[in-house]
C-alpha cells in the first residue's frame, strides 16, 4: 500500500458554515428567535416593520391637522375682512351721501349698522374660539361709526380714522 497523503475531509458548503456566536441571536436557528414558533417569528417581524409605519402615520396626521387649522383660520379671517371691507366702504358712502345731501344716507346708515352687527356676531361666535381678541377693536369701530353718524357732514371718515389713532 502506498500512502497518498492525508485522507481528504469533507468540505462544508459556504451556506452551511457555522456562524460566529454574535450573529446567531437573530437568526431563525438560534438566539432570540430560535426558540419561537414560526407564527411568533412572523408576528415579531410584522411588528418590527409596523412600528415605523405607525409612527409615520401619526406624524403625518398631526401635520395635516395643523395645516387644516391654519387654512380654516384663514377662511374665517376672510369672513372678517369681507364684512370689514363692506363696513368701511359703507361708512365712506354715508359721508358722501351726507355731503351731497342725498336721501340715501339713512338707508346706508342702516346697512352699516347691519354690517357692524354681523361683525359683532362673527366675533362672538368665531373670534372668541380662536382667541383673536377683536372685541376692543370692534368696540372702537362702533364708537367711531356712532361719532360719524352724530356729527353729520362736518367730519370725514379719514379725519375720524386719524382721530382714533391718536
Amino acid at each position: 500500500m502506498t500512502q497518498h497523503g492525508p485522507k481528504p475531509t469533507a468540505l462544508r458548503p459556504p451556506w452551511r458554515r457555522a456562524a460566529s456566536p454574535g450573529t446567531t441571536l437573530l437568526l431563525p436557528s438560534g438566539g432570540v428567535l430560535g426558540s419561537l414558533k414560526i407564527w411568533q417569528k412572523l408576528l415579531f417581524i410584522s411588528l418590527a416593520f409596523l412600528a415605523p409605519i405607525a409612527l409615520t402615520t401619526v406624524l403625518l396626521y398631526r401635520e395635516n391637522a395643523q395645516r387644516f387649522e391654519a387654512s380654516y383660520s384663514a377662511y374665517i379671517g376672510l369672513d372678517y375682512l369681507r364684512v370689514a371691507q363692506q363696513l368701511f366702504f359703507g361708512a365712506s358712502q354715508y359721508q358722501r351721501a351726507l355731503e351731497g345731501q342725498s336721501a340715501q344716507a339713512e338707508a346706508i346708515a342702516a346697512q352699516v349698522d347691519a354690517w357692524l352687527e354681523e361683525l359683532n356676531r362673527l366675533n362672538t361666535t368665531l373670534g372668541e374660539r380662536w382667541g383673536w381678541g377683536l372685541t376692543e377693536k370692534i368696540a372702537q369701530i362702533r364708537y367711531d361709526w356712532e361719532r360719524i353718524k352724530n356729527q353729520g357732514p362736518t367730519i370725514s371718515a379719514l379725519n375720524s380714522f386719524e382721530a382714533s389713532q391718536v
